[in-house]
């Protein structure tokens, strides 16, 4: 099954790490680098587009639901309580649907879980993030960021985006920044050894300020390097330095 970054969660359901870890109340689990959370943000709708036979397919789309985000010191959270309606996730049918599909593909004690309720909820850490964009809300589309990452769960590498759309009173730029400013500490934390020009392009970055708004659509910023979702050989800090300080 295509991973879709988000998918419907039992409370302490063993997730292999490819998302949240739920308590026994359904709230997320903290991991130990998380640090100091980042206010949560109400999402308007997020969805998830992924990158088939050369053009971007939408495989996730909710709406009407009560979404949160959430940016720690190690990873992005998406985050959503009640969600019986409001949305797809991997096919066209509503996801109040998915639930007995996702059921049929699991163990029997998994599926009895399930049964007993679940959360949706998906993360990403920050070693994936490949790209961060935000564009101003105009008349005709909202204020939004979004995330790019590759998977690589399948056996091969494919781009990916998150897009979060927010109500008006949020700053996009001012989000996507703060996610930088995360991504960069905790890259900068770890034992990752960069090229010159690696490191001189991830210095640009952190020392660059707000995302400038080059139009009225995404504006991106790409980083030096990143590590695909299911990739192997990233090893992630013992703590986190943050702000980020620049390498010697």
């Amino acid at each position: 099954m295509t991973w879709n970054f988000v998918a419907p969660i039992a409370a302490e359901e063993d997730t292999d790490g490819l998302f949240p870890l739920l308590s026994s109340t359904f709230d997320v689990m903290p991991e130990p680098l998380d640090g100091q959370l980042s206010t949560s943000l109400s999402v308007f709708q997020a969805s998830v587009t992924r990158m088939v036979n050369g053009s971007f397919k939408e495989q996730v789309n909710l709406s009407d639901l009560k979404l949160e985000a959430h940016f720690t010191e190690s990873r992005f959270v998406l985050y959503c309580r009640k969600w019986s309606k409001g949305g797809f996730i991997g096919s066209t049918d509503p996801i109040g649907l998915l639930l007995a599909a996702t059921t049929a593909a699991v163990s029997a004690a998994r599926a009895a879980n399930r049964r007993k309720g679940t959360a949706l909820a998906g993360h990403l850490h920050w070693e994936a993030l490949r790209a961060v964009a935000w564009r101003p809300r105009t008349m005709w589309d909202t204020n939004a960021v979004s995330l790019a990452y590759l998977d690589n769960t399948d056996g091969e590498e494919v781009r990916c985006r998150i897009l979060l759309e927010f109500r008006r009173n949020v700053d996009a730029q001012e989000v996507a920044r703060q996610i930088l400013d995360r991504a960069l500490a905790y890259r900068f934390s770890s034992n990752e050894e960069f090229t010159a020009e690696e490191t001189e392009n991830w210095e640009a970055i952190r020392t660059s300020g707000p995302i400038v708004q080059a139009n009225k659509g995404l504006n991106w910023v790409t980083l030096p390097t990143s590590w695909p979702i299911g990739g192997t050989g990233f090893t992630p800090p013992t703590s986190i330095q943050f702000p980020a300080v620049a390498r010697a």
